[in-house]
């Protein structure tokens, strides 16, 4: 999922250098050591694909030390326990888009702002970062950059590093948790007891679906507990800067009145995945 975040890209634009990434990787490729996926710290959840491997936290492979540093946890991780707030469902409808396929529907009700799942899967070099893993990203619906460049995070004091103007991304494709189930909210029926909405001239107007989560990037230390993210507390640098807390890509809440029990979990992949989508099936 090449996803337009709504929220998720809300860095400030900083000076960055004009180094060639791929001269970049070329000379620390030495010190990018491929690494194991973790064992997860619990069994898959019901419905869970049994292609895809299972995991309750990032699996970091590839990545320079330095960014490896900068992007992970500079404090003992989160204990994972089994996601208590969704649950995997088969889409049985033949009007959903993804029937057929999987769904992530909320197994209780959920309030806006909260955390709903962490985007987790393979943490690797963004695309744009990485020439070699463009085309894997073409062939990935999963793929989503957790942050463009890291030199946007850079204080404006600071001195440049080789790998600053490198970026970072997930790809669940083959590995990930629950969250990877979550649909695009565009072409997904509404509840037959929708009410009709009156659009800006007053007129009563058939509901459409729309999106009731979206992707935010933040360090796992700057939510309030129980987890509810509160953006307007923080900047965005404070939010990925922290100095503890992993730098994750997290799904929250978006709907003013939460997400009732049961309601199937949506959000927004970005005009721009499906773009990419449609020229590929015309090509």
């Amino acid at each position: 999922m090449e996803a337009e975040s709504s929220g998720g890209y809300l860095f400030l634009l900083l000076s960055t250098s004009s180094t060639n990434p791929s001269s970049i990787i070329s000379a620390l490729l030495p010190t990018m050591a491929p690494l194991a996926p973790p064992k997860p710290a619990h069994p898959p959840p019901a419905n869970w694909p049994s292609d895809i491997h299972y995991l309750t936290a990032p699996f970091y492979s590839n990545l320079p030390p330095e960014v490896t540093a900068f992007v992970r946890s500079k404090q003992p991780p989160p204990v994972h326990k089994p996601n208590d707030r969704v649950v995997i469902q088969l889409i049985n409808n033949p009007a959903h888009p993804a029937h057929g396929q999987r769904g992530l529907f909320a197994k209780k009700k959920l309030e806006k702002g909260e955390l709903i799942a962490w985007y987790t899967g393979h943490v690797h070099l963004d695309p744009e970062s990485d020439p070699a893993r463009r085309e894997q990203r073409e062939k990935s619906d999963y793929d989503l950059t957790l942050i463009p460049k890291l030199s946007t995070l850079r204080p404006l004091t600071s001195t440049p590093e080789p790998w600053s103007d490198l970026g970072v991304a997930v790809d669940a494709s083959q590995y990930g948790n629950e969250s990877r189930m979550c649909n695009d909210f565009r072409g997904v029926p509404v509840p037959a007891d929708a009410v009709p909405q009156r659009n800006s001239k007053g007129k009563l107007v058939a509901p459409k679906s729309k999106p009731n989560a979206f992707f935010y990037s933040v360090r796992t230390t700057t939510l309030t507990t129980p987890k509810v993210l509160n953006p307007d507390l923080i900047t965005p640098v404070e939010r990925m800067n922290a100095p503890k807390g992993e730098l994750r890509m997290g799904i929250f809440v978006l709907s003013p009145e939460g997400i009732a029990k049961g309601e199937e979990i949506l959000i927004s992949y970005g005009k721009s995945f499906w773009s990419s989508r449609i020229q590929n099936l015309e090509g």
